[in-house]
This record gives C-alpha cells, structure tokens and sequence, in this order.
C-alpha cells in the first residue's frame, strides 16, 4: 500500500521544496481532479467502471444538492415498485395472466398518482375514458397508456 496525502511528501522531500511542490502544481477542477486515477485503472475493470459511474453523475448529483426540493432517496418509488412485484407473485388468484396485467397498470398509474399528490380517481377518469373497452384490447391500451400518459405530464389533472 502506498502512503497517500502531505505526510508522504513531507517525509520525502524537504520543508522549503515540499512549499514550492505545493505552490507551483497546478490545480485540478472537477472531473479533470479524478483523471490521474482513471489513467492508471485498467481498462473495463472494476476501478475504472466505478470512476465512470462517479463522474457520470456528477452533474446530476450537483443538480440535486442545489434544489432543496428534490430528495436524495428514492422510498417511495421503491416500497410503490415493492408492492407490484409482491402482486405478480402473487398471479393465482386470477383468472388470467391479462387480467393480472390489467390490475398491475391500474394500480402502478394509482401508485404514481398518490407520489404526484394528484386525485388518482378524476386522473384515472380523464386518462382512460378514450380508451376503447373491448375484451381483446383493453391489457394492451392499458399497457400503452402506462407508457405514454404519465400523471406528472398532464396539466388537466386536479390535485387533492
């Protein structure tokens, strides 16, 4: 293991040089204080593919600590994400697997709309009201509506 930080170069050079080491190097900024490392990792390797998760995000992590109103967890999506999963596992107690398809769209859209603060009733009413109501078609427009009509995308959904 190498010794890291001033001690080490305290120890290896003198006072008065060790001054003039810290005054003349230049100074790293953001991601570029990170690349003598990647420079040494090895290609696609664990160290390298950990540098690049780091830096890839460092923006939006920035992003994040500069507006207090974004949280710095995801909970609420995850114990939501939980209870779905817990209901496909549990796909006996319908008659059909579409059926169960069907059930899992209502309930994430239902999910979404309470993390959004918004009345999942009046949503779900203007969301699939189009929506035609055969037999054969409704699995897929659910699933198509799930894609495509997000409750933080509309402006005409009431709030609770």
């Amino acid at each position: 293991m190498l010794p890291s930080g001033r001690r080490c170069l305290t120890k290896w050079l003198p006072g008065s040089q060790h001054l003039a080491w810290l005054n003349g190097r230049p100074r790293a900024l953001g991601r570029d204080r990170r690349r003598p490392v990647h420079d040494h990792a090895e290609p696609r390797g664990r160290i390298e593919t950990a540098l690049n998760y780091g830096t890839n995000l460092h923006d939006a992590r920035r992003a994040t600590l500069a507006d207090p109103r974004l949280k710095l967890h995801n909970n609420d999506s995850e114990r939501e994400l939980r209870s779905l999963k817990k209901g496909l596992d549990n796909w006996m107690h319908f008659e059909t697997k579409a059926g169960l398809e069907v059930y899992n769209v209502y309930r994430s859209l239902i999910a979404s709309c309470a993390l959004h603060r918004l009345n999942h009733i009046d949503y779900l009413e203007e969301v699939l009201r189009p929506a035609p109501t055969k037999p054969g078609q409704m699995p897929r427009t659910a699933l198509n509506l799930m894609h495509h009509e997000r409750p933080w995308r509309t402006g005409q959904s009431r709030g609770r």
